[in-house]
């Protein structure tokens, strides 16, 4: 089961130890120390470790694409957060070697509610 699974089952203890890189390098400014350690600080804190908690049963994750190129790979996905919440889409680079996710970056979006492009989601 892929890492984004996992985390959305709340698995995310499995996820981390399977996928992350014990000198993982994270660039997203909520993380304290941009590490792995600090990765299980804010799993743990924002309820990622339940998978009976009502946060991760009301998300609805979606992987739209995945592209991979060299040591990188980029998923594409959407997330509705609750029946009130805006729709977001997520772009994740993750830096891979030896099977582990050793450096992660990611920007995230929410979708508008009144698009001037209604030809084309954003996913």
């Amino acid at each position: 089961m892929a890492c984004n699974e996992l985390m959305a089952r709340g698995q995310a203890l499995e996820a981390v130890a399977n996928y992350i890189s014990p000198d993982f390098v994270e660039h997203d400014p909520k993380i304290v120390n941009g590490d792995r350690d600090g990765l299980l600080q804010f799993l743990k804190e924002d309820g990622w470790l339940e998978p009976d908690s009502p946060k991760l049963k009301q998300m609805e994750f979606h992987t739209d694409r995945i592209l991979a190129s060299g040591e990188f790979v980029v998923t594409h996905m959407h997330v509705k957060t609750g029946p009130d919440e805006p729709l977001l889409v997520f772009m994740d680079i993750y830096r891979v070697q030896n099977g582990k996710i050793v450096e992660h970056w990611d920007v995230m979006q929410p979708e508008p509610d009144n698009p001037v492009n209604t030809r084309h989601r954003m996913y």
